[in-house]
């Protein structure tokens, strides 16, 4: 139903829709005015060719992946769906390559691609994400991530 929303919450979901503006229409759509949206997701590097790369091996990990979004994609998705951004938090989240691969049940082929994309990545820093070994010399890297309220006009 139209406007029935005081908040709408979306997290971890917007690197999979392959047209997140149809679903900022969506929740701009179903919030109330004066309404937020919060949205917590993966956050991509600005530069194009860093974010391309980084969502090349999500994609090769999780086939569903679509794209990570730059922050600045975001709030052009929140701009044109008439949201305000009120604020904007950033962090990042150590993940240990195997246990990631595990979670998303990655194809032993594919799991391999992937190990050999970041260890390229680790080498060259395609994406811009800080690639390391832990202290029990476990590959790692620290997944950006971001949330972002917006309020509705």
């Amino acid at each position: 139903e139209d406007s029935s929303f005081d908040i709408v919450v979306c997290r971890l979901a917007v690197h999979h829709f392959a047209e997140p503006q149809t679903v900022f229409g969506q929740m701009a759509r179903v919030c109330r005015p004066g309404g937020k949206v919060v949205i917590e997701d993966l956050l991509a590097s600005e530069n194009l060719a860093r974010a391309e790369f980084y969502n090349r091996w999500e994609q090769l990990r999780d086939p569903s992946h679509v794209a990570a979004l730059s922050l600045s994609q975001l709030i052009g998705f929140y701009a044109a769906a008439g949201f305000e951004v009120e604020s904007v938090q950033s962090e990042t989240r150590t993940q240990v390559v195997e246990q990631w691969l595990r979670n998303s049940q990655t194809p032993p082929d594919k799991a391999d691609e992937v190990r050999q994309l970041l260890a390229a990545d680790r080498a060259q820093n395609r994406s811009g994400i800080h690639i390391f070994e832990d202290d029990a010399g476990q590959l790692c890297f620290d997944h950006r991530m971001f949330t972002v309220v917006g309020r509705k006009a």
